[in-house]
């Protein structure tokens, strides 16, 4: 399975989701790292804190450590 869509089906409102971030060209996990926490919020209809959560599950699913996203803010 695609980890995006996967993502999305997880912490999003699943095939909506992949399709609006498809939309504003975010295709892989790598993509969504490098959109901001606003951004993302915009795009999953949603608060902040939702585009930060999406933002720190798409860093897990990478393996990345989970301090990465705290980094950030």
């Amino acid at each position: 399975m695609d980890p995006l869509a996967l993502l999305c089906i997880l912490f999003a409102e699943g095939p909506t989701t992949l399709r609006n971030l498809h939309r504003a060209g975010i295709r892989t996990l790598w993509n969504v790292l490098a959109t901001s926490d606003w951004a993302l919020a915009e795009l999953l209809d949603d608060s902040p804190a939702a585009g930060r959560r999406f933002l720190h599950e798409a860093r897990r699913m990478l393996g990345e450590p989970a301090h990465a996203s705290l980094e950030a803010e």
